[in-house]
């Protein structure tokens, strides 16, 4: 587990911005939401007992992407000094990852031909 000097808290805010602050101390509204969505994404893909580590770090990739982007978001609409073209990578960004994980994908159903189309409305 990565360890945070607090004396060098004050230079990573500056440096990484307050998201990166929220992200990794688990205090915050930030930290919880992120494990909020770790175990939706870890529910939805079968339970924690079924994945590989290769997936959980996908998973908690995807969370932290989404946390980013909401927060992205939440900060544009509060008139802070954050450009569309922020908010719209941001939101991209989390939404890839969390199509990486393949999540609500169906197998697509081939559309039915004029012939069938005809059979069910002639049965309906």
């Amino acid at each position: 587990m990565l360890a945070i000097n607090p004396a060098q808290a004050p230079d990573m805010a500056r440096k990484y911005g307050g998201l990166a602050q929220g992200m990794l101390d688990r205090r915050t509204r930030e930290w919880r939401r992120r494990q909020e969505l770790v175990d939706m994404f870890t529910q939805a893909l079968g339970g924690a007992d079924t994945l590989t580590l290769v997936t959980l770090s996908k998973v908690q990739t995807a969370a932290e992407l989404s946390v980013a982007a909401e927060l992205t978001r939440v900060r544009f609409m509060a008139g802070e000094n954050i450009s569309p073209d922020d908010v719209v990578r941001t939101a991209n960004q989390a939404a890839r990852a969390e199509k990486a994980l393949g999540i609500g994908t169906k197998a697509s159903t081939a559309p039915l031909t004029l012939r069938e189309r005809m059979m069910q409305e002639q049965q309906a």
